[in-house]
């Protein structure tokens, strides 16, 4: 596992998401809080978002659903999303990341760990992370980290 700067991270971070497409969402009954977006590229590779920390989505500017929702809410309020494309993605300081969709809709990801003593290695739970066919970028409490995809072979 590779870290890298904030600027590194963000840049890859958008090439990966920016332009895709909301294909499906995994959410709801039995995955609390934590859901996998898998987006597909304009080039057609498939690519997941994987959230663990605490978020919230807005809708007209107003909150549609939080982490701290009913299982079934926060599923419906996602899959309300389906075929918007992502138009783009902002990384900020400390890892907290928006993803701005077609519908104006806004996806705002908060990193809500924080550094402790123990290295950071694969085996570390990380806030959220992007994995494409080659890559995977990962929010680590706060830092940046890449590794490559593993193969399904």
């Amino acid at each position: 596992m590779e870290q890298l700067t904030e600027a590194a991270f963000s840049a890859a971070l958008i090439r990966l998401v920016v332009g895709s497409t909301v294909e499906t969402v995994k959410a709801g009954p039995g995955t609390g809080s934590i859901f996998n977006l898998h987006l597909r590229t304009a080039a057609g590779e498939l690519c997941h978002l994987m959230v663990y920390c605490a978020w919230k989505l807005l809708q007209a500017g107003h909150v549609a659903c939080t982490w701290q929702d009913a299982e079934e809410n926060l599923a419906a309020a996602l899959l309300a999303h389906l075929g918007e494309m992502v138009v783009s993605a902002r990384v900020s300081s400390g890892g907290d990341m928006v993803l701005s969709l077609q519908s104006g809709a806004e996806l705002k990801l908060f990193v809500d760990s924080s550094a402790q003593d123990t290295p950071v290695d694969e085996y570390s739970s990380c806030d959220y992370f992007a994995q494409g066919a080659e890559s995977i970028f990962s929010c680590i409490r706060g830092g940046f980290y890449q590794e490559q995809s593993k193969s399904s072979d």
